[in-house]
């Protein structure tokens, strides 16, 4: 299979972010990525996962979304989208990032001052690329990552190995 350009996946992760708008303290949200060989879509089942389910559920979710929709639809999708709030700081050493990972799953980060809400948008195409795009509250700014095939750590790290299509088949 041919890797679809960077830039069409990169696509898609700010079309996520537009989705998003400025509708604050919304679900998080999963799906699939097709590719046609000239443009990359967001399609297949959208699922959305409410604020009550806990991040460490969200990769069973995951999981039972994208069975769902190969159940109905048997063409494995190119790739897997994600998006979600979150508060986050910045982190420079280990034992920050440590700190701040047991925050995330505890669902106390937003209690830090120097915590920032953002919108994220995780997308994973099926070479195992990764983007992210991600708009914060508090400025509207939006800032993009992308990552070579990576095998993801932390309290995200799930969530993004989750994105991985070989985990979910």
């Amino acid at each position: 299979m041919t890797a679809a350009p960077r830039s069409a996946m990169a696509a898609v992760a700010l079309a996520l972010i537009e989705f998003h708008g400025g509708d604050w303290d919304s679900p998080a949200h999963f799906m699939s990525v097709r590719w046609d060989g000239d443009k990359a879509t967001l399609g297949g089942y959208w699922t959305a996962i409410m604020p009550d389910v806990h991040p460490d559920r969200y990769p069973a979710v995951m999981r039972g979304s994208l069975a769902e929709e190969l159940a109905a639809e048997p063409r494995v999708p190119y790739g897997l989208a994600f998006q979600q709030e979150a508060h986050v700081v910045q982190a420079a050493s280990e034992k920050e990032r440590a700190v701040a990972d047991s925050q995330l799953l505890a669902r106390t980060m937003h209690k830090r001052p120097d915590a920032r809400e953002v919108c994220l948008a995780w997308v994973a195409d099926a070479h195992g690329r990764v983007w992210l795009a991600e708009k914060y509250r508090d400025d509207g700014s939006v800032r993009e990552q992308f990552w070579p095939p990576l095998k993801p750590t932390g309290a995200a790290g799930a969530v993004l190995r989750s994105l991985a299509l070989e985990t979910l088949r």
